[in-house]
């Protein structure tokens, strides 16, 4: 069963996530914070790790740094909800997959395809 976490994406859409991607047998986990985020990737084995890219109140930066520490390695995506609202600092995390626009199960799994 592939585990996600998803980090800051809007509750609503996490939930409809979680209720969809269950059935397929995915487990799908949501955190608010940085330190919730690291907590639950230290304790267990996720394989998809999807962080929104449009908070302005955290450097993506630092939290990709801090998951690399962990020496864990899951597939990183970066979901940009309001493509239109890029930052300068996502240009330089070409290497990591971008899911613009609402969350969707279709994108999640478009995503997930393209990289395997």
């Amino acid at each position: 069963m592939p585990k996600v976490l998803m980090c800051q994406v809007d509750p609503q859409i996490s939930s409809k996530l979680k209720s969809v991607m269950e059935e397929y047998g995915w487990a799908i986990h949501s955190c608010e914070g940085m330190l919730e985020m690291l907590r639950l990737i230290a304790e267990d084995e996720y394989e998809i790790v999807i962080l929104n890219a449009n908070c302005r109140n955290i450097e993506i930066s630092t939290w990709l740094g801090a998951i690399k520490n962990l020496g864990k390695n899951p597939r990183i995506f970066l979901n940009l909800p309001n493509s239109e609202e890029i930052l300068p600092s996502l240009l330089l995390m070409a290497e990591y997959p971008m899911i613009n626009g609402a969350l969707t199960v279709e994108k999640l799994l478009t995503a997930v395809q393209k990289t395997s």
